[in-house]
This record gives C-alpha cells, structure tokens and sequence, in this order.
C-alpha cells in the first residue's frame, strides 16, 4: 500500500488539542498518488451533490478569487508535474481540469477545489468573529455544510468538547486567526477511527463494533485530516485546507514508525475523556480499540 505523506507527518496528534505548527510556503498543499481518484470523486460529488458540498456567500468573491489565484501560483510552483500554466489559467495534468479565476465562469473556489485533494473553506471576520463564507467541502468528516454555513467559528465547533462558544479554546482560536500571516501557513492533524473508508462522511455514524477489530481482516479505518491555514492577504480571509487520507487499521503494523504510532494512538484513546470518547464515536469499545491497537503492533513487531 502506497502510504500518504501525513501517516508519517505526526499524524497520530493528541485530541482535542489545536496543536498548529508553522510550516515553509513551499510545504503548504501537498500532492501523493491519490490525487487522480480523489479528484475524480469531487467531479462526481460536485456534480451530483449541489449545495450539499459547495455554497458562498456572494461577499466571498473578493476572498474566493484571492484564494484562488494562491493556490494556482501555489500548484504551478511547487508541484508542476500536476498543474501546469494554460493561457490565462492553469490545467491539471491528469484530469485536464482548467482554472481561470475570476472570468465568471463559476465560483473562483469550487474551480480551484478541482485541481487539490483538499477540501477548501474560507473564514471571513465580521461582528469580531470569523464566519464560514465559502466552501468546497466534499470529503466532511461528520459534518454537514448546510448546517455549518455562515456560523462562527465557535459555533461550528461547538459539538467538539472544549472548543464551544465561551471556551477559552475558542477564544485561542479567534486570536490566532488574527496573527496568521500569508507568508507562513499553519498546519495540524486529526485523527478518528471509522468503520467505512468513504471520503463522503457527513453523517455522525462512525461507531466502531469492537468485535469487528477481533478479526483477522478488521473493518475500522483511520481517517486523518491534514489541515492547513493561511492569511488571504488582500481580503483579510483565512482559507482552511483539510486532506483527508483513509487507511484501512491494519497499516498501523506495517513498519516500526507505523507501529510507534499505533501505541501513541491506543495512548490517546485511553486518555479520553467520556464527553471526548462520545464525540470520536468510541463511548462503548474505546478500551478494545486500545488494546487492539497495543497488541496488533506488539504481534507485528
């Protein structure tokens, strides 16, 4: 199995935590063998989902465009065997997809969603809080767009334990929404266990059976979000990145760093707390996912 750079990127992070890092320009939007079918999936999903996985406000345009025209300078730049320059836009290698921003043609976000793995969503500041403006969101990890539209931060946090309105985490994350500079993305991981491997997941029904990791083939899937954010100099937005790469549990054996990280892992899911265990879906089988996870790297190793 071809293993995406985030499983061996400090992916198994502590919860609950905000746990950002500053990382080079150059680092910002990564590229691994996925890209074609993940690209292939968002053409179906913005074809047939609608609304369900792309929405704007018409005051993002400012915002969209900018974000746009940053990820293309971006794409030509770092990874220029997928995105290359064409006429006034840039093209996609393989799927041949072609971005112009700001010619109307259609949103500046969804076009330049076409050309990334990563799910793009633009924070704009208005009454003292940044809002969700914009969106191309079809890979969510047990969220919903129509839901989350046009929310505070704090708000659209608000079922994740500690990160609510009035939490001293949402007030962390406000002030480091100021202090983000164009110049040096921020990054950090998630992790959650989920018994299926779809990207589209914006139903809360990832509870694993415990007795579905006493197999020999287990049917629970670690999904990890590599999440980015950076500064939209000229609008003042943030623009949100989250790539997802789904494993099936088992790659947690596969060599001595794959197996540290699943005794980091079977760490974290002990020291859940029940409101945080409730929120991962592993209120009644967290202990056997950490013991599972214990022992499946021991017996490999």
């Amino acid at each position: 199995m071809s293993r995406p750079q985030s499983s061996n990127n400090g992916a198994i992070a502590a919860p609950f935590r905000i746990g950002l890092e500053a990382i080079a320009p150059d680092a910002w939007i990564e590229i691994d063998d996925r890209h074609a079918a993940q690209i292939a999936e968002k053409e179906r999903l913005l074809a047939t989902k609608g609304d369900a996985v792309f929405r704007a406000m018409p005051e993002s345009a400012a915002a969209q465009r900018e974000a746009c025209e940053m990820l293309c300078d971006h794409l030509v730049s770092v990874h220029p065997e997928h995105v290359v320059p064409d006429g006034d836009g840039v093209r996609a290698v393989a799927g041949k997809q072609r971005v112009s921003a700001g010619k109307g043609v259609e949103q500046d976000l969804m076009q330049v969603s076409r050309l990334v793995q990563d799910d793009l969503v633009i924070m704009e500041k208005s009454q003292g809080v940044h809002r969700l403006t914009a969106a191309s969101l079809c890979f969510p990890s047990s969220w919903r767009l129509e839901e989350k539209f046009g929310r505070a931060m704090a708000d659209i946090h608000a079922p994740v334990p500690g990160f609510g309105p009035g939490t001293r985490t949402a007030a962390m994350i406000e002030r480091i929404f100021d202090n983000l500079r164009d110049d040096l993305p921020a990054r950090r991981y998630n992790w959650s266990l989920y018994a299926s491997p779809d990207l589209y997941h914006p139903v809360a029904d990832h509870h694993l059976d415990a007795d579905a990791l006493r197999s020999t083939d287990p049917s629970a899937w670690l999904r990890v979000e590599r999440q980015t954010l950076r500064r939209l100099p000229r609008s003042g937005g943030i623009l949100f990145t989250i790539k997802i790469c789904v494993d099936p549990i088992a790659v947690l054996r596969e060599d001595a760093a794959s197996r540290a990280q699943a005794h980091a892992l079977a760490d974290h899911v002990d020291a859940l707390t029940s409101e945080q265990a409730d929120y991962k879906g592993m209120t009644k089988s967290r202990h056997e996912i950490a013991r599972w996870l214990r022992d499946a790297a021991d017996s490999a190793g």
